[in-house]
């Protein structure tokens, strides 16, 4: 499980079966401590395969999407997990599913951790200039 404090990147990487076509893409982590305690990481469609195609109905889909957000003084320390995921359509719908909804989430693996900001400091090194002139 990842470990991500104040400044650094959250990066996801979700895969989404779907019918219609995705304009963007959130997904909602919940900090388990206190629920309504979240990190919103939001994307785009990355990737689009087709996996069935018919004559009588719309194809479906199955997209890839990389969602992201900077971990800043909002978001509390402890441990987030999969929530929800919303997604808006082209035509500007938008659409929510919560994990816990639907068997067919699988989010077993989706959650991490938020720590303080660290303070160690563990090595520094300092080396004087050559040239004097520089610093009178």
């Amino acid at each position: 499980m990842r470990h991500y404090t104040l400044g650094d990147e959250i990066r996801v990487r979700i895969t989404i079966e779907h019918t219609p076509n995705l304009e963007d893409v959130w997904a909602i982590f919940s900090r388990r401590e206190a629920p309504q305690t979240t990190i919103t990481l939001i994307g785009s469609v990355d990737e689009t395969e087709q996996l069935e195609e018919s004559e009588h109905a719309l194809a479906t889909k199955r997209s890839t999407v990389v969602l992201a957000s900077l971990v800043d003084f909002d978001h509390y320390p402890g441990l987030y997990t999969f929530y929800r995921v919303g997604v808006r359509t082209v035509g500007g719908r938008n659409i929510r599913a919560l994990s816990t909804a639907s068997r067919r989430v699988d989010d077993r693996n989706a959650a991490f951790y938020v720590e303080d900001e660290p303070t160690d400091i563990w090595a520094i090194t300092a080396e004087m200039d050559a040239d004097e002139e520089y610093y009178e």
